[in-house]
């Protein structure tokens, strides 16, 4: 019987893997943080993903990826919050 396993990947990162969806979860929202924090591009993304052959083929099961937060821009860019990039992002799943 094959195990069902989790990790967690970037566009240039890849997590251990997991057997316990519940700590593949925390390691999914734990690098949302750190990714956001060490700055993003228009093509970053986060995605947990699941697979039972160990990862040659894999399925997606969250996937969050970076857009423009138009909410934090109407309020004041980043510039003008003497930060040195030009739009506030957040994650969207």
């Amino acid at each position: 019987m094959k195990m069902k396993k989790y990790r967690v990947q970037t566009e240039n990162w890849m997590s251990e893997e997991f057997v316990d969806l519940k700590d593949a979860v925390d390691e999914y929202e734990d690098t949302k943080d750190k990714v956001m924090g060490e700055g993003v591009t228009e093509d970053s993304y986060v995605e947990l993903v699941s697979s039972e052959d160990d990862f040659e083929d894999y399925e997606i099961v969250k996937r969050a990826v970076v857009v423009v937060d138009e909410e934090a821009m109407a309020i004041s860019t980043p510039r003008e919050a003497g930060r040195d990039w030009d739009y506030w992002a957040k994650w969207q799943d």
